[in-house]
């Protein structure tokens, strides 16, 4: 269930990057003028291509370079899992950096550059902003110092029998 739900969501933005340059490479060859009206050159606004919109591109037909790098990261994934025999250590890591992405560093940066132009963020939006960042910092550091969950004392200090 793991690998069929959940690989595909973290592979794919991954990958992104390298489909999206693959779909321009597709683009710019089959419309070469329609490519560069899409992109807002000046040249091409008055083409043909001009109502061109991201819809109407070509599909990649060989997706060559995306579909490399999905088996690079696959095969490397499959060798990391022969080498590595636990996941503890990893587990601790892993949920350090996802507090400081999820928690601090993306909602700071949604909400301090996506906004309205006409309407930038006050003030108290942004010490809001900040604070929730340096939380998130301090909360990763944390993360990395404490790696230890002390199962045993807290199944003997739990209220709640198991």
């Amino acid at each position: 269930v793991v690998i069929l739900g959940v690989y595909p969501i973290m592979i794919a933005p991954m990958v992104a990057p390298i489909t999206v340059m693959e779909a321009k490479m597709a683009a710019a060859s089959a419309y070469p003028l329609g490519y560069a009206a899409l992109n807002g050159e000046e040249e091409a606004r008055d083409s043909r291509f001009s109502r061109l919109s991201h819809s109407d591109l070509p599909p990649v037909k060989r997706p060559i370079y995306s579909t490399a790098a999905t088996i690079v990261i696959i095969l490397s994934a499959t060798g990391a899992a022969f080498k590595i025999d636990s996941l503890g250590m990893l587990n601790v890591v892993n949920g350090a950096f996802s507090v400081i992405m999820f928690v601090a560093f993306c909602p700071f940066l949604i909400g301090l550059f996506l906004h309205d132009p006409d309407k930038p963020p006050s003030q108290r939006l942004k010490v809001a902003l900040y604070c929730l960042f340096v939380f998130g910092i301090i909360m990763s550091a944390l993360g990395f110092v404490y790696t230890e969950n002390n199962a045993d004392e807290l199944s003997r200090e739990c209220l709640i029998e198991a």
